[in-house]
């Protein structure tokens, strides 16, 4: 035998599974039983279903007073031997014609409990990182323009110098050429 057990999320959450019992159950109930389940919600329709049908109770549902805290799954492995012959035979003295041996196939209790994906820290956290990031790449963006202004001022100042000086070379040099057209006449 195995057991698997499992809690559901709170009711702001979209979980197909329910913490407490549907109204329409729970007027059938005389008194109140423990959290919701699935399984326990299916047994008490087939078990309503059977009394309206056949006006008696099933053996072989469980019994309603006994409903778990949480979703608890058996999962069995049924073996089974033969009878002794002597079944037929036998008095009270030899003991019962049967015996049950429960084993289970391991010692680990299995819980699987559902948490919220998102709770309000971590929506906080996503936040901080989105506008984090938004906030470094918009400094990237600003840092990117003010290189390309400072690079175009440098290289506009550098073609404006590199300008003066060629004019005042092309100056100088028709200065010249006039000292020397005059100087020749």
């Amino acid at each position: 035998m195995t057991q698997l057990a499992q809690t559901g999320l709170p009711a702001p959450y979209a979980n197909p599974c329910r913490r407490t019992w549907p109204k329409c159950l729970l007027e059938q109930l005389e008194e109140p039983y423990g959290a919701y389940t699935r399984e326990d919600c299916l047994n008490l329709c087939l078990q309503r279903t059977v009394v309206e049908k056949c006006g008696c109770l099933s053996a072989q549902l469980p019994q309603l007073q006994k409903l778990a805290k949480r979703d608890v799954t058996y999962k069995r492995d049924v073996t089974v031997t033969k009878l002794r012959e002597d079944v037929l035979s036998t008095t009270e003295k030899d003991g019962p014609p049967a015996r049950l041996v429960l084993y289970f196939d391991s010692l680990t209790y299995e819980h699987i409990r559902s948490v919220p994906k998102y709770d309000e820290t971590r929506v906080l956290s996503n936040l901080g990182g989105i506008s984090g990031m938004y906030l470094g790449l918009s400094f990237f963006v600003l840092f990117q323009v003010l290189d390309i202004l400072v690079v175009g001022a440098l290289r506009l100042r550098k073609s404006l110098r590199w300008d003066a000086r060629e004019r005042r070379l092309v100056v100088h040099a028709r200065t010249r050429s006039q000292e020397g057209v005059q100087t020749i006449s």
